[in-house]
């Protein structure tokens, strides 16, 4: 997309995750714990843009752009 001559790009990143832990006491082997939650994290949702030298770019003009020092952010 593009706002007033720039690029602009939303983003939204929804993850899978699995996390997992154990504890376990050296002195006590019997004590000992282990646990897994799987699901959804949280949303993310960006939005970038480019701040110096990052015009929006259409199909046609794509392959004939330089890129050089630029900022985006």
């Amino acid at each position: 997309m593009s706002i007033a001559d720039h690029y602009v790009s939303i983003n939204a990143v929804n993850l899978l995750v699995k996390l997992s832990s154990t504890v376990s006491v050296p002195s006590a082997a019997r004590l000992s714990s282990k646990t897994q939650s799987y699901g959804l994290a949280d949303t993310q949702r960006f939005l970038t843009g480019g701040i110096y030298n990052l015009p929006p770019l259409t199909l046609q003009n794509y392959s004939q752009y330089k890129l050089a020092f630029a900022v985006g952010g």
